[in-house]
């Protein structure tokens, strides 16, 4: 939970690629410690649900891309 806390303040954009068998949510340390990115692009995270309230915490937020990621349920305030 502390990968990305010194880089909280600086870094913008994030692009990370997953290995499906291993996580199917979005990883805490990118969920809480990377509030200030602008871009996230996620690849092969086997993430099924996007649940409410996911990118909550993202204050500039403009981009996001979910790439090869099985999602299959989007819960009505994922986004809000």
């Amino acid at each position: 939970a502390r990968a990305f806390r010194e880089l909280a303040n600086y870094l913008e954009e994030l692009t990370i690629e997953f290995d499906p068998s291993v996580l199917v949510e979005i990883p805490d340390a990118i969920k809480f410690n990377l509030i200030n990115l602008r871009s996230l692009k996620l690849i092969n995270l086997n993430l099924t649900t996007l649940r409410n309230h996911t990118f909550a915490k993202y204050r500039k937020l403009e981009e996001l891309s979910i790439v090869k990621s099985n999602v299959k349920v989007i819960e009505r305030n994922a986004f809000r």
